[in-house]
């Protein structure tokens, strides 16, 4: 699930991640990353892409951060 209140777990783990050096980060990556942002609301933080640009590269990272080490499900054909 990635839900407003997941997401903030995840991109904390994000960014605990790069801050260890767990993760490569690629030149790619590097804009997208400088530019995210959060802001703090009264429902929680808020991260996301300013406006007229993408996050697309950070979740999928935070995603692939959260996921690594955690079992596999295994999906058996139909």
């Amino acid at each position: 699930m990635f839900t407003p209140n997941s997401k903030q777990q995840i991109m904390e783990g994000l960014a605990s991640s790069i801050q260890k050096g767990d993760i490569y980060i690629t030149e790619d990556m590097v804009d997208e990353l400088v530019s995210f942002e959060f802001v703090y609301s009264k429902g929680g933080v808020k991260y996301s892409a300013p406006d007229g640009m993408h996050d697309d590269i950070v979740c999928a990272l935070a995603l692939a951060n959260h996921k690594k080490g955690k079992p596999q499900i295994k999906l058996r054909a139909i």
